[in-house]
């Protein structure tokens, strides 16, 4: 950045993010974080704007900040850094983004509110302001607020999932999550933890489960033996491992499957 090739250098990190050539998000949002901080205006530009493509879930969100935190003088939330923070939350789907927020709450001791607070978070798309209203006040207020809506659809659909959430949090038997899991596509982290060691939870979970969780989780789905020897739940583990185009737009990194081959391997 020092020779003026900021902007060349957001490109880079932009790439090795996107392109899944890291094993380690971290470093490429440090590295972000540190264009975002210390760059010229133009860098500083280019790392905000590259800010969603580089940080694709709230967890790298969070980490971008607490960098970004570490490495300012004062406050750190100019107007470029609300504009941003607030850009990755309203430039979404009001759906992808309400599982985004209920799958991943916090990290080192930031939250959705605590951003939502700092980024003066502003738009007048009600599905959106339904999401934001549920991270504040919860289901309850939300519906109330905007109970008039639930004649659309799309805001029906919103509304149904994040009750679906809601539920979850009170089961305490597979019948009763199994049903949410399947209509609602709920993963692992809307699960009480209670019910994480039953094998029915997880087949159910199993069928639609992301590639990089499928690949972590391998050990504790044959730890309580969904996975066994030529069972259904193994085929269709080896179909997806061998489904090239899903682990390039999954972006694993090669090293990560090794390292989860010799986690497995070594039980």
């Amino acid at each position: 950045m020092e020779n003026g090739e900021g902007q060349d250098v957001v490109l880079e990190i932009m790439l090795f993010s996107t392109e899944g050539r890291t094993a380690k998000q971290e470093p490429i949002i440090f590295a972000l974080a540190l264009c975002a901080r210390l760059g010229d205006t133009e860098t500083k530009k280019s790392a905000y704007k590259a800010l969603p493509k580089v940080c694709r879930i709230p967890t790298h969100l969070f980490s971008f900040i607490e960098y970004c935190e570490s490495l300012s003088k004062g406050t750190g939330w100019g107007r470029s850094h609300r504009r941003a923070v607030a850009d990755w939350y309203t430039d979404r789907n009001a759906y992808s983004l309400s599982i985004l927020v209920t799958k991943y709450q916090q990290r080192n001791g930031w939250s959705h509110r605590d951003l939502m607070r700092l980024c003066h978070l502003k738009t007048d798309q009600d599905d959106l302001n339904i999401v934001f209203r549920y991270i504040i006040k919860g289901l309850e207020k939300t519906r109330a607020d905007f109970g008039d809506l639930v004649t659309n659809p799309e805001i029906l659909k919103l509304l149904d999932f994040l009750q679906a959430v809601e539920t979850a949090k009170t089961c305490v038997k597979a019948e009763e999550i199994i049903p949410l899991i399947q209509k609602y596509g709920l993963v692992r982290e809307h699960i009480p933890t209670t019910l994480l060691n039953n094998a029915d939870v997880w087949r159910a979970l199993l069928q639609k489960m992301p590639m990089t969780a499928m690949i972590r989780n391998l050990g504790k789905m044959t730890a309580i033996q969904l996975l066994a020897p030529l069972n259904d739940e193994t085929e269709l583990v080896v179909k997806k491992l061998r489904d090239q185009t899903a682990l390039k737009t999954a972006k694993i990194h090669p090293f990560n499957i090794l390292l989860a081959l010799k986690v497995y391997s070594a039980g």
